[in-house]
């Protein structure tokens, strides 16, 4: 997970938010029967922010580089 990565090589800090910081704390994951993960939280819980965070971090990284920005016209 490229969040993770960044975060242990000190190249991603989360903001100081206790509840964004707990996020990843509750995470919890399980290997389905088909070789798949299955990511959930516990009930009360939320995990929408800490899904955004790792979305923004992997789409900087991997996403596609900036160009010229080509308006259309309809």
């Amino acid at each position: 997970m490229i969040l993770k990565e960044k975060m242990l090589k000190n190249d991603f800090k989360l903001p100081y938010d206790r509840a964004l910081i707990n996020e990843p704390n509750v995470k919890r994951y399980e290997l389905t029967k088909t070789g798949r993960i299955r990511f959930s939280h516990p009930e009360g819980s939320h995990d929408d922010r800490f899904w955004a965070t790792a979305l923004a971090v992997h789409a900087a990284e991997k996403g596609p580089k900036p160009g010229p920005i080509i308006a259309k016209t309809f």
